[in-house]
């Protein structure tokens, strides 16, 4: 019906793309837990739903209308601070039950968990329990405005065929390094 806000789809989605809760990038981009544990609570409060990969693509593709108050959360995961993942990260999506994209650097995630480095055992046991999405960050995190089609080509299949091969799953997307 007319006015009905829970029948309104959304014609533009918001992305908001994180590190991990406590990121620091100079004076201007920073993250504290306490910021990204406000940010996940208000949009709960306010009735979000966060996207699956399938999802963004699905939107993108014209074949899904999300809600109004939809939103992707994307996360570009290195190899390091994985413990945050495990520790403030995961539990806070699953505390408000949304799902994340997690695009990882497939040349620096490892196939036995450390407790420090991204691996693909946790990675894959996100996925299945359904609160992330794995997307590609490349294999080389080198930028891709500085190499030619053809090297961007080896280096994004080869970070998806990885990435296929460890998490079972077809790679929907990839996040540019350096946003290029």
């Amino acid at each position: 019906p007319a006015g009905d806000v829970q029948a309104a789809t959304a014609t533009r989605l918001p992305i908001v793309e994180y590190h991990y809760s406590y990121f620091s990038m100079g004076d201007g981009v920073s993250m504290k837990p306490e910021w990204f544990d406000d940010q996940l609570r208000w949009l709960s409060e306010n009735g979000f739903k966060t996207l699956t990969a399938e999802e963004l693509v699905a939107f993108v593709e014209g074949a899904y209308a999300p809600p109004q108050h939809s939103v992707v959360l994307t996360f570009d995961v290195g190899g390091s601070k994985f413990d945050d993942y495990e520790n403030v990260v995961v539990p806070a999506l699953r505390k408000h039950g949304f799902h994340a994209i997690f695009f990882v650097l497939a040349s620096r995630t490892l196939d036995e968990c450390d407790g420090e480095n991204a691996c693909w055992p946790t990675l894959a046991e996100w996925q299945k329990e359904g609160v992330i999405s794995v997307g590609s960050h490349s294999w080389s995190h080198m930028d891709y405005a500085a190499m030619s089609p053809e090297q961007i080509a080896l280096d994004a299949g080869r970070s998806k065929k990885l990435i296929e091969e460890k998490i079972g799953q077809p790679v929907l997307g990839i996040c540019y390094p350096f946003d290029s």
